[in-house]
């Protein structure tokens, strides 16, 4: 049991055990929700307040719905880009008298929605959040840009990856074989065994993300629950490619191995 607490303990993160969380996501449709947390006992209206100075302090508009243990929620919100300045929301704090040692903040969209930009901040579920904490190596606060726009599903970026690396590792090889050049054929058995290696990691991350992607250890928000089921999908694209390259490699390679002369 004790070995059990501790590894459940090892999973959590900022986003777990900061004492001031906010977390903020926003959709392309110009709509958006926000959750918070402070220390200490706090009656519900004070922390109504105290949401209401945070959203102000991203630059948000005042919530269309705010009430005790739901987040708020916002409507009207650009649907081009958004920016955070994460100072001035850490300025805010401190006017509020809230202790700021121990702030995490989240910043996301869905990842079909859009990505997010800037520098001094983690950018996690696949570029469509970022995050950042007091207590991480970035001591200044950073400010997030969400652009919206459409976005290709990340399996799909493995998928065709796989497939170009496969149809040029294929190219390669058959003019390895017609011309002989020695120049030709290393240069083939070099391709398909990159390509290979690319693909035998494009599997890898398809078997780490099988099951339902839930960004909520990262970021302190559950959403992007069926992100999981594109690299079901792909995965059957990214293991052939990874057979067929391999065995155009060691096809290449037995093919351009010495042989030994028995003539004598």
């Amino acid at each position: 049991m004790v070995a059990l607490l501790a590894v459940c303990a090892g999973c959590d993160g900022p986003a777990q055990y900061s004492s001031v969380k906010v977390n903020v996501l926003v959709h392309a449709d110009g709509t958006g929700e926000m959750s918070w947390q402070v220390p200490g006992h706090v009656s519900g209206e004070q922390m109504a307040t105290y949401g209401r100075e945070i959203a102000a302090a991203l630059g948000l508009p005042q919530p269309a719905t705010i009430g005790t243990g739901e987040p708020a929620t916002f409507t009207g919100l650009s649907s081009d880009r958004l920016d955070f300045e994460i100072d001035q929301l850490m300025t805010r704090l401190r006017e509020l008298g809230i202790d700021v040692d121990s702030v995490f903040v989240s910043i996301c969209t869905p990842h079909a929605d859009g990505r997010v930009e800037g520098a001094g901040f983690d950018k996690v579920h696949f570029g469509s959040c970022g995050t950042w904490s007091s207590e991480g190596p970035v001591a200044t606060a950073p400010q997030v840009t969400v652009r919206f726009g459409e976005r290709w599903h990340p399996s799909s970026m493995l998928a065709v990856g796989c497939v170009i690396a496969l149809l040029l590792g294929v190219c390669v090889s058959v003019l390895a074989a017609r011309w002989k050049q020695q120049w030709l054929c290393a240069t083939a058995n070099a391709v398909c065994l990159i390509g290979a290696l690319a693909c035998g990691w494009a599997v890898w991350t398809s078997l780490t993300n099988w099951s339902p992607t839930d960004p909520y250890w990262e970021t302190g928000m559950t959403f992007d629950e069926n992100l999981g089921e594109g690299f079901h999908r792909t995965l059957l694209i990214d293991l052939v490619s990874t057979v067929l390259l391999t065995a155009l490699w060691v096809v290449g390679v037995l093919r351009n191995r010495p042989h030994a002369d028995l003539s004598s």
